[in-house]
């Protein structure tokens, strides 16, 4: 990094750190401003996220404007590949999985339209493979196209990718994290070829996780919402 550039992100820091405190719509305009001057300059944000709060971390809402940036630009794996390895170096473990899952789900909702074929996906999968964080990486990959097939209600295409890409391979244990298991839950309530004692199987595996999240809970619900109808699915709801 050049002294220039080291200073730019010097003087970004310094600003987000004076907008501590300030209401949420003065700190989401000065977020946004950092993160059109790094986009523009072609630099990654070069500080520490510790939350996933948008209302009072501006260094959170910077790094979200950026990387909502860099995914319009480029909606591919490509890019989730490199948005999975700054989280990886810039996150602190407390806040990462809520990081992680806001900015898949999130920017694979908003670039829904632009999806990836399983070719793709597979050389995603090829391309980390061997890397000491490859099942870390895989994971974002994984939930970006989860995404942009949630948000197309193409639950059978969901279904399979959550459970017999090579993507989902090489996510290794994390198929088993609730966001995961919230994903599937939302494919089979949605899709005709899976039964509904499996779909809320799933939904119970996820609900009861202690590490249920926020984006876990809302594709719970939104998989009861758009399930195809069954017995007992309004008292389920309700629950």
């Amino acid at each position: 990094m050049s002294a220039t550039q080291e200073q730019v992100h010097e003087q970004i820091r310094v600003r987000l750190a004076a907008a501590v405190g300030a209401d949420a719509a003065d700190i989401g305009r000065i977020a946004q401003e950092a993160a059109l001057c790094l986009h523009e300059g072609g630099q990654e944000p070069d500080f520490e996220v510790r939350s996933a709060d948008f209302v009072t971390d501006p260094f959170f809402v910077c790094a979200d404007r950026y990387w909502r940036r860099r995914f319009a630009e480029s909606p591919s794996s490509e890019t989730a590949l490199a948005c999975a390895r700054w989280i990886a170096v810039h996150t602190t473990p407390g806040c990462r999985s809520a990081v992680r899952e806001q900015w898949t789900l999130g920017n694979g909702f908003i670039n829904r339209s632009h999806l990836e074929t399983r070719e793709q996906l597979d050389e995603a999968a090829r391309s980390i493979a061997g890397a000491p964080e490859a099942a870390d990486l895989a994971l974002t990959v994984l939930l970006y196209h989860a995404g942009k097939l949630r948000a197309n209600f193409s639950f059978d295409d969901l279904n399979s990718v959550l459970t017999a890409s090579a993507l989902a391979t090489a996510a290794g244990p994390h198929r088993d994290e609730p966001v995961v298991l919230a994903l599937r839950s939302f494919a089979a309530f949605g899709s005709r070829a899976v039964t509904t004692e499996h779909a809320r199987d799933l939904l119970d595996r996820a609900w009861s996780a202690p590490q249920r999240s926020r984006h876990v809970v809302d594709v719970c619900l939104n998989g009861l919402a758009f399930s195809v109808p069954f017995n007992g699915q309004g008292e389920l709801l309700r629950q």
